[in-house]
């Protein structure tokens, strides 16, 4: 269950009609969404970056981090993240719009860094026989 993803889209102020216009998310996915069901990619995408306010999908982005990070059994653990920026694609600019975000916020910060490092820690248990970077 994704419930922190979930808990952050309850959080938002707007009704599940705006966040459904403003995302392009139908009202059936958001619905799925907020009771816990784990998002496609493009959903979590569209959730994470249609925002006029791209920050505003930033705490939808640590839910569900926090979630896989969870549904794997890890627990978190501090690493630094940074986004390589000689790659254009969805997940550099959401790292590149949360990188920018975490300068200002140490709660913020705290929990990207250490979902960060979970997260390459099990790329790294999976393959050891390569080097692996979380990086863009």
């Amino acid at each position: 269950m994704h419930k922190n993803l979930s808990r952050a889209v309850k959080k938002l102020p707007e009704s599940q009609i705006e966040i459904s216009r403003i995302t392009g998310v139908n009202q059936s996915t958001l619905s799925r969404v907020r009771s816990g069901t784990r998002p496609s990619e493009d959903t979590l995408s569209s959730l994470c970056s249609s925002w006029a306010f791209p920050a505003r999908g930033i705490p939808l982005l640590c839910g569900h981090l926090k979630d896989e990070v969870e549904r794997a059994g890890f627990e978190l653990h501090d690493v630094k993240i940074e986004p390589n920026k000689d790659r254009d694609h969805a997940a550099a600019r959401h790292l590149a719009t949360i990188a920018a975000a975490m300068e200002n916020d140490e709660d913020l910060r705290a929990l990207v860094e250490n979902v960060a490092k979970v997260i390459e820690n099990t790329i790294a248990s999976l393959e050891p026989d390569r080097t692996h970077s979380i990086r863009g």
